[in-house]
């Protein structure tokens, strides 16, 4: 068993504090003018809502670490844990860059804060998954039925090379 730390860049990391400083800021200020009596439209209250829900939930969500067992890849999140079985990885590749991917379309998921996760479509890759702290460099493992996730280990050659001792 072999575990690696995720890599989270300086753009991950700029991005969740701007990210986390405007949605308390905004949330503190609503429910200031709650207390004080103004007039506030239920799509605001909506917002005083959504903001902190989003936060926690892509939180709980985030890569904390990778993990290489006997049997499978194991991303670790505050909340369930993802499980690629070995035996079905058919690809592994490392993207150095970002430009690599391709022209990126995030379908649903986070592209920033606390990490890049969630589902993201690329021309080359086509439909993937994304558990990383960082949008480059990546490992991609492809799997069964041609399933994507892309994943960012601070040693990737050290990961790679776990995958394939040979």
């Amino acid at each position: 068993m072999k575990s690696f730390d995720v890599q989270f860049s300086k753009t991950t990391k700029v991005i969740t504090a701007v990210s986390l400083l405007i949605l308390i800021a905004a949330t503190g200020f609503f429910l200031y003018e709650i207390q004080n009596g103004s007039p506030i439209s239920t799509s605001i209250k909506m917002i005083i809502f959504i903001a902190p829900l989003s936060i926690i939930i892509t939180y709980l969500y985030m890569p904390q670490k990778y993990e290489i067992q006997e049997q499978n890849i194991v991303i670790h999140r505050k909340i369930g844990n993802l499980q690629i079985p070995i035996k079905d990885i058919t690809n592994i590749e490392k993207i150095e860059t970002y430009t690599q991917l391709g022209f990126i379309i995030r379908l649903f998921g986070s592209g920033g804060l606390f990490g890049w996760l969630g589902i993201f479509y690329s021309g080359k890759y086509g439909k993937f998954k994304l558990y990383a702290g960082a949008a480059s460099p990546l490992v991609m493992i492809t799997y069964q039925n041609n399933q994507k996730v892309g994943i960012s280990p601070t040693e990737i050659d050290a990961f790679i090379e776990a995958l394939n001792p040979n």
